[in-house]
């Protein structure tokens, strides 16, 4: 690591803040996004170790852009001054709620609401505070099937692309499960360690570096009873076949990272599985499936 950090930003619509998170924050160190006055456009900010590369970073952003249908962005990068710019971050982020869940920073001082399910989440390495469309749609859903299927320390559940570990973790405090969490990316495997010591689920929560359902630990042993996959259109599509027969009969599939406009395709991918559209929940032009085997 070189002795000064540097920053990254791009302005961007709100419906593309999480692909620009990803795409951008690939190889970052640290992510952050905040909506900017007076609300139509979102700042994304990523924080590296060195010095990015100007052609590898207007690559990323020519073909993240044009994934979404909109303009590329102008970046600005520029080396960060000494201030804590982690800490300007966390206090742009406030707590989230979604049902049940209250995801929080630890900058979060307010007492948690009576009849929450606190998760602690800093902004860091990894994604999902839950501040964003697809992360917060997947946290409603989990709660919305916490309400249905009982409370089971046996019951076998999946956090595909787990970035921060925010859905693993609401499923060990929402059922007391033991889920695995997969990422391709070690430093969001990484981070979900550390948030689950954070929120005292270390011992209960496996997280493991795996591309997709190619890994051993996704594919071997018990069939999954709900799995969470929040990712983008084209990967959930790709993998609709092994999700699929990772399910037991009943299982529900969780699937979100979807502009709205990709919902139909999505859908038909897994109705050709034999997974049934149970809910929608769609927030801010991003679409959350829950889907029934």
């Amino acid at each position: 690591m070189s002795d000064r950090l540097w920053r990254v930003a791009v302005r961007v619509p709100k419906h593309a803040v999480e692909a620009f998170e990803r795409t951008l924050g690939a190889k970052a160190w640290a992510v952050s996004s905040f909506e900017l006055p007076p609300g139509a456009d979102w700042m994304v900010e990523v924080l590296f170790d060195r010095r990015p590369k100007d052609d590898e970073t207007r690559r990323t952003i020519v073909g993240t852009a044009a994934l979404l249908d909109i303009a590329a962005p102008t970046p600005v990068v520029a080396p960060v001054e000494d201030d804590d710019w982690v800490a300007r971050a966390l206090q742009q982020q406030p707590p989230v709620r979604a049902g049940r869940l209250y995801v929080h920073g630890s900058h979060a001082t307010k007492r948690v609401p009576a009849g929450s399910v606190p998760i602690l989440i800093d902004a860091a390495q990894a994604f999902g505070t839950g501040h964003h469309e697809s992360t917060k749609g997947c946290l409603l859903a989990l709660d919305g099937i916490s309400r249905r299927l009982r409370r089971n320390s046996r019951l076998s559940m999946l956090d595909m692309g787990c970035g921060s570990g925010v859905l693993a973790i609401a499923m060990w405090k929402l059922w007391r499960a033991k889920p695995l969490a997969v990422d391709v990316d070690p430093r969001a495997v990484e981070e979900t360690i550390r948030n689950a010591k954070r929120n005292g689920c270390a011992r209960f929560l496996q997280a493991k570096v795996a591309r997709g359902f190619r890994g051993r630990r996704v594919m071997r042993g018990p069939r999954f009873r709900v799995v969470a996959a929040n990712i983008l259109a084209r990967p959930l599509c790709a993998i609709a076949t092994p999700l699929a027969a990772r399910l037991v009969s009943g299982g529900r599939a969780i699937l979100s990272g979807l502009l709205s406009e990709q919902t139909p395709t999505v859908e038909a991918s897994y109705r050709a599985r034999g997974l049934a559209v149970e809910r929608r929940i769609v927030l801010g032009g991003w679409t959350t499936l829950v889907l029934r085997k």
